[in-house]
């Protein structure tokens, strides 16, 4: 199921091998605690912001699929395998320089492709169409078999809020090391976290979270609106007690 973060965007924070160890390589893992990290994280956004605009899912591309405007589109196809044959249309990733993961390309088979023949082999039965791993948004609807690189169609580029997406990502490692060793989370994740607890260091993702609960801080998300479009004035919270008794004389 598509979500809001893709098993990529932990890769600005933790190395892939390292996350595969303590998720057991299981992408239930990796699902869950995104939801569970969206959810804790929507829960200090929602009274101000519209949290189904900022948590929108990212979808994963696949030619079969058709896409409409302001979809968020994530370009990632598996792998090339030496051993695999391919037909004219396969789309496949491969790593050019295996030093340096910039360095990934997505390439598409222009002819049916036998196995070893690779982008790298056999260039003339392959076209580059993208660098790996990159963003869209769907700009006009698609139909099947759109190319993400179709610019009538998509523009490149990660619309999430940049320091929410860090935030949930943050979020979601502390929360999978909590199922692992709750009593021994490595420092790094409880710092990034919550500060250790230290609520005088808010560079973490809790204390931005409170800063944008406050207002303190504005990120750039949409705000939510009321039935008819307009912004919503009170969206602080308040506490609501009883009031004391008034005994009123008259003469």
């Amino acid at each position: 199921m598509d979500k809001f973060l893709v098993k990529y965007d932990f890769l600005t924070l933790i190395q892939e091998i390292n996350l595969d160890e303590i998720t057991n390589a299981t992408d239930r893992v990796i699902s869950d605690s995104i939801d569970e990290a969206v959810s804790e994280a929507a829960g200090y956004i929602r009274h101000r912001y519209d949290e189904d605009i900022a948590f929108k899912a990212v979808q994963t591309y696949t030619k079969t699929a058709t896409y409409a405007v302001d979809d968020r589109v994530f370009w990632s196809p598996d792998a090339y395998d030496a051993t695999e044959t391919y037909a004219i249309g396969d789309q496949v990733s491969i790593d050019i320089d295996t030093d340096d993961s910039i360095d990934e390309r997505i390439y598409i088979a222009n002819d049916s492709v036998a196995a070893g023949e690779s982008p790298l082999t056999t260039p003339a039965k392959w076209d580059l169409k993208a660098e790996n791993n990159t963003f869209y948004t769907c700009i006009l609807d698609t139909t099947a078999g759109d190319l993400p690189t179709n610019d009538t169609k998509f523009t490149a580029g990660d619309d999430r809020e940049p320091k929410l997406r860090t935030v949930v990502v943050d979020i979601a490692l502390y929360n999978i090391h909590t199922r692992i060793t709750p009593r021994n989370i490595p420092e790094i994740r409880q710092i990034r976290y919550d500060g250790m607890g230290n609520k005088d260091k808010s560079a973490h993702a809790i204390g931005w979270l409170e800063k944008v609960q406050k207002g303190t801080i504005t990120p750039d998300l949409a705000v939510k609106t009321d039935d008819d479009g307009d912004t919503e004035q009170n969206t602080e919270r308040f506490s609501y007690g009883i009031s004391p008794t008034n005994n009123y004389k008259y003469q």
